[in-house]
């Protein structure tokens, strides 16, 4: 889930007792240094996303009911570690594509960077020498030069 209110981002996978997070903190760690973007919070979504949908062993959920303390609980039995045995790139790029196909489409080069976000390789976080993308900030404006437009 990623939700947004004013200059405060959430995003929390409800399932998985952290493992998402333990596998993508050491990256998330290197490519963030600073405020985030739309995309770039949508990026990060996709990959906790992605993560779950492939991190092993998964944490097992369970209930406690003590019925004679009216007591009830839920716990969770976490492994000690966490791993994917095989990132599925085409799974990566699915989840991007679907969080960011209403934004990215509205921009002049919109159509080729979406045929690039479905690959699971592109990213809105860094630049391509690795470093935070700050000016990923705001989406280019759409520009039609066609003479048939009316301004």
């Amino acid at each position: 889930m990623l939700l947004c209110i004013g200059d405060v981002a959430i995003i929390a996978v409800f399932n998985d007792s952290q493992a998402a997070l333990s596998v993508a903190h050491e990256d998330f760690d290197r490519q963030i240094g600073g405020p985030l973007s739309p995309l770039q919070l949508r990026e990060l979504t996709a990959k906790l996303a992605s993560i779950n949908l492939q991190v092993e062993p998964r944490a097992r959920f369970f209930s406690e009911i003590d019925a004679i303390a009216e007591e009830y609980s839920i716990r969770a039995e976490r492994p000690d570690r966490v791993h994917i045995p095989a990132w599925d790139d085409d799974l990566h790029g699915a989840m991007m594509y679907a969080l960011a196909k209403d934004m990215v489409k509205q921009i002049d080069n919109g159509e080729e960077i979406l045929n690039l976000v479905k690959t699971g390789r592109y990213t809105f976080l860094t630049t391509p020498q690795g470093a935070f993308d700050a000016d990923n900030m705001d989406l280019a404006p759409i520009t039609d030069s066609r003479p048939d437009k009316k301004k």
